[in-house]
């Protein structure tokens, strides 16, 4: 699906950023919009985060990863495409005021691409939601405890990078999507 995802969109995916350089390198950049797969955590995230919301020729950041599910109605290979993200993480605060700079995506990219992933996942039996989202800083902090908390303040799913790329998105006036596929979950019993 996400290949044809990024057909639809006309978009080839990021290649890599050197945060020494400040180069940003991908196969294409049409209507200014990079994919990001980087799935290492918020502390290394951020860095490159920072440094294409600082672009000034980056004007759209769509993150594609994983998240685990926290909610009986997401399953592994389902799409949450939060709008918010509760940051239960300090790192993005270092780059940008974190009282300044809320994690919010831009409703109109995610709605655009709610709609494009929803058809393409129908194919494959998927869900697609826009459900509340958490960002953890450890994936050793997501205790039982703190994640029976979150589902108890409505968060579907959990990963350890959006909440960085939408504060800093915010922060330098970038539209900012996450798509986040469900790898497990950890609360099924």
């Amino acid at each position: 699906w996400i290949e044809r995802l990024s057909k639809e969109y006309r978009i080839k995916t990021f290649k890599s950023c050197d945060r020494h350089s400040n180069k940003i390198e991908s196969n294409y950049k049409i209507k200014d919009t990079l994919f990001l797969f980087i799935n290492r955590g918020v502390a290394e995230a951020t860095d490159r985060f920072y440094i294409l919301a600082k672009n000034q020729k980056v004007k759209e950041i769509i993150f594609l990863g994983l998240a685990a599910s926290l909610v009986d109605s997401l399953d592994a290979g389902d799409i949450n495409i939060p709008k918010f993200v509760l940051p239960w993480e300090d790192i993005s605060s270092d780059y940008v005021n974190a009282f300044e700079f809320l994690p919010v995506g831009d409703n109109a990219l995610i709605d655009e691409l709610t709609k494009i992933t929803k058809e393409h996942a129908k194919s494959y039996d998927l869900k697609v939601k826009n459900d509340n989202h958490a960002t953890v800083e450890l994936f050793y902090g997501e205790t039982v405890q703190l994640l029976e908390f979150f589902k108890q303040m409505n968060v579907s799913t959990i990963d350890m990078e959006l909440s960085a790329l939408y504060r800093l998105a915010a922060a330098f006036g970038k539209k900012a999507a996450g798509i986040l596929e469900v790898g497990d979950r950890p609360l099924h019993k």
